[in-house]
């Protein structure tokens, strides 16, 4: 079977596929069109349309990895650099982006939220001296 498009969007690449994935699914039904092909015998077949409920979906995402033994729902070669850069600048803690890196859900959520302000950092050892 050969992806055609995921709602209409036809991806370029499996990191282009992630990035619709992550950012541009927000409807809750998806439509994912396949197409399949038979090389061994040289013919085409026909076309087929998954439709899924997203928030099913990504209610499941938990167990249907625990189920099939699958460690994380894509390889971290499949997300973009700029999907990666990203997620960096929303959330800051390395621990919380390796694990928002097996989840579908974790990554979405991620990139929902507004990049959280820039704190000034206060030198160490130096206390704010109160105003007179």
């Amino acid at each position: 079977m050969i992806l055609k498009s995921v709602n209409g969007i036809k991806p370029d690449n499996i990191q282009h596929l992630v990035d619709i994935l992550i950012k541009e699914i927000q409807d809750e039904t998806q439509e994912i069109e396949f197409s399949c092909l038979y090389p061994e015998r040289g013919e085409r077949g026909g076309d087929y349309i998954i439709v899924f409920d997203l928030n099913e979906l990504l209610k499941s995402e938990e167990n249907l990895l625990k189920l099939h033994q699958v460690p994380a729902w894509c390889s971290l070669e499949a997300v973009s650099a700029e999907l990666k850069k990203e997620i960096e600048s929303k959330e800051e803690h390395k621990d919380s982006r390796t694990v928002a890196y097996w989840s579908m859900n974790k990554m979405r959520e991620i990139c929902k939220r507004n990049k959280p302000p820039s704190q000034p950092q206060q030198q160490s050892g130096t206390r704010n001296a109160p105003l007179q």
